[in-house]
């Protein structure tokens, strides 16, 4: 019981981060690899689909999820995702999609 109150806590801290700064990818990167420590990929998806929705014209978010649908779900999905990414307008501030795209690769790579 304790480590399950601890891991709710843990996880409405990293909400409540998100809900005070909802456009940060970074936050949103950092509580889906927490579920996927915990084995809820499903969720850890959700909160990745969620980042795509709260800034729809961020190309490193799609790379994000995609990345993430290449090594916990499955490729169709993850070539779905850069598809949906190639439908965008505009372009992201230079730099940030490599950085958050390395990030996350990263935090995929060391939870394995």
């Amino acid at each position: 019981y304790a480590n399950n109150n601890k891991t709710d806590l843990t996880i409405k801290a990293m909400k409540d981060i998100i809900d005070i700064s909802p456009e940060s990818l970074e936050h949103r990167i950092r509580l889906a690899s927490y579920y996927v420590q915990l084995n809820k990929l499903d969720l850890a998806e959700t909160v990745l689909l969620d980042s795509i929705n709260a800034d729809p014209n961020d190309a490193s978010r799609y790379l994000v999820l995609s990345e993430f649908q290449s090594i916990h779900k499955n490729i169709g999905a993850a070539v779905k995702t850069l598809e949906d990414a190639t439908r965008i307008k505009e372009e992201p501030a230079v730099g940030s999609a490599d950085h958050n795209a390395r990030w996350a690769s990263d935090r995929w790579n060391a939870i394995e």
